[in-house]
């Protein structure tokens, strides 16, 4: 074979290899990689929309339904959003482009992917086919109370990723034709300094297959030689900088995947600040990461703090930012903006809940860097998804926290001492619960009215739960009754610590409007798992037959249920 036929079908060999290996390895990586990122976000989004929409579902609330899907339409990517009933039919669905429903109301939708099961208790998806376009389809249970209410179903487009995918074939196929046609016209070199530098050539085509994309070929030589060079370095530029561009889509992707994943993790303020605080500075590598925002009550501003690994929260008063009331306030984005003190470098978004500023968020970028562009556009839609996780948060306290005392309220505590029930029979543990009643609480309230009856009962109620562990739980039962949860107590551990609460009480005089200051005390009844019973309500009422017995017996005393 004459050496101008080998070099040709050596050329033409290692060019379409190289086109091959992009089109049949990287790219399908990269398409998966996108794939598999916009299928985490998925499961993330539709498990928010589950969380959501599972109270409204259980109660009938269609119009919240019908809103949170309506808001999730709007979101980059997604195609459709829907309700099913625990029958499978569609209840609400976000608009298609015409202005109707997307899917038809009061009937089971298309389910090519056979996810729509109402049985299922996780989130599930598929990659499918619908309504003429290619989506990746998910389905979450709107669970409450261990109860499936229904279906969230969510689509999010693929064909965005199909169509950059073949944007990058299509650009490879032009550059290994660009390249084979620059391979014809060096079949004319006959010289053996010819074969050296495609030997050359053929190693950094082999390089970009393992995926080194920064290697180069400098060709010296005849015309042709370096038009070869010049061609394969414009594609392996071309080919990086795609790569690249795909790469910080991806992290992006994965960011806000993560961040997500965390805001949907807990519904409690101050983890959810920790947590949240903890992966946006890991994310966008801040040093420091601060959030300054009003309390669930709207009477505090709270300050957390993620700098250096280390994290820490405050509560300033109005006083401590110059205010009589946070309603005297015209800005409180531009007073956080003011104590954050933001330098030249560091980024501040204001936080606003419908329009009302609230707070604001500080990020620090490490020592000797900046943050990009991409970076600061990530930030303002964490900052979006925050500001939903805290007003989610701000209604969550409301709904458990007591006006008057801030503890927990009475529902909240039932539906806790039936999951320590559990755990304590599935561990086999012990607990203890103590039931507390504020001895004459009735005379305050008669002999000094009732704010002076409120103020009482607000200064006892901190006063004993400054006593107990962070473990433990207490909550109002219901007037002047209070009730505790000890995990991990028994019999004779929760005795000790109701006498250490009795004795708590009687220790100070307590104030009691314009009077002199009064000396209250309290009588408590002691209940015990598995001691006195393995039932919720008959552990409530063994405890209170105990606190019965102590008022009985001349008040002022703690009993143990017999």
């Amino acid at each position: 074979m004459r050496l101008r036929t080998q070099f040709f079908l050596v050329s033409a060999f290692v060019l379409i290899a190289v086109v091959l290996v992009i089109l049949a390895v990287v790219i399908p990586r990269w398409q998966a990689e996108l794939t598999e990122g916009a299928r985490q976000r998925g499961r993330a989004v539709v498990g928010m929309l589950a969380r959501v929409c599972a109270e409204p579902a259980m109660v009938g609330n269609y119009s919240e339904l019908q809103r949170a899907v309506d808001d999730l339409a709007g979101e980059s990517g997604v195609v459709y959003a829907a309700v099913l009933d625990r029958k499978g039919r569609v209840v609400v669905s976000s608009a298609s482009a015409g202005g109707e429903p997307f899917f038809g109301l009061e009937k089971p939708p298309a389910d090519p992917a056979g996810i729509l099961d109402p049985e299922i208790d996780e989130v599930v998806d598929a990659a499918t086919r619908v309504a003429g376009r290619e989506v990746m389809d998910f389905a979450a249970p709107l669970a409450v109370y261990r109860r499936s209410w229904g279906l969230a179903r969510l689509g999010l487009d693929l064909e965005p990723i199909l169509m950059a995918a073949g944007a990058v074939r299509h650009r490879m196929l032009w550059l290994g034709l660009a390249g084979l046609l620059l391979g014809a016209v060096l079949v004319a070199l006959l010289a053996a300094g010819v074969t050296r530098p495609l030997g050359r050539m053929a190693a950094a085509t082999r390089s970009l297959g393992e995926r080194r994309l920064d290697v180069r070929v400098g060709l010296t030589g005849s015309l042709e030689l370096m038009q070869l060079a010049t061609a394969f370095n414009q594609m392996a530029e071309s080919l990086q900088q795609h790569i690249k561009e795909i790469e910080e889509k991806s992290s992006e992707l994965e960011a806000g995947y993560r961040i997500l994943t965390r805001l949907s993790t807990t519904i409690d303020r101050e983890a959810l600040m920790r947590g949240v605080l903890e992966v946006i500075s890991e994310v966008l590598s801040a040093r420091r990461c601060e959030l300054m925002a009003l309390d669930a009550r709207r009477r505090r501003m709270d300050r957390f703090t993620f700098e250096d690994q280390n994290y820490r929260s405050a509560a300033l008063s109005p006083a401590d930012l110059g205010f009589e009331r946070f309603e005297d306030a015209d800005n409180l984005d531009a007073t956080a903006r003011k104590m954050l003190a933001p330098g030249p470098d560091d980024l501040f978004i204001g936080l606003g809940i419908d329009g009302v500023a609230i707070g604001g968020l500080l990020l620090s970028p490490a020592e000797g860097r900046r943050f990009k562009e991409s970076e600061r556009k990530l930030a303002k839609g964490i900052s979006n998804h925050l500001m939903v996780a805290l007003e989610n948060a701000r209604l969550y306290e409301l709904a458990i926290r007591d006006g008057l005392t801030g503890l927990t309220v009475r529902r909240y505590f039932l539906a806790r001492l039936q999951e320590e029930l559990d755990r304590a029979h599935r561990y086999r543990q012990p607990f203890c619960l103590l039931m507390i009643d504020i001895d004459h609480f009735k005379m305050v309230n008669d002999t000094r009215g009732h704010p002076a009856g409120d103020q009482v009962l607000r200064a006892i109620s901190t006063r004993l739960k400054n006593e107990l562990r962070s473990t433990d739980l207490m909550s109002r039962y219901g007037g002047e009754e209070l009730v505790v949860l000890l995990p991990n107590q028994d019999r004779q551990q929760g005795f000790r610590v109701a006498e250490k609460l009795r004795q708590a009480a009687a220790r100070r005089p307590f104030q009691a409007g314009e009077g002199a200051p009064l000396t209250l005390t309290v009588s408590v009844g002691v209940s015990g798992y598995p001691h006195d019973g393995d039932e919720a309500e008959l552990l409530l009422a063994r405890a209170d037959e105990a606190l019965y017995s102590a008022k009985q017996s001349g008040r002022n005393l703690v009993r143990l249920a017999l």
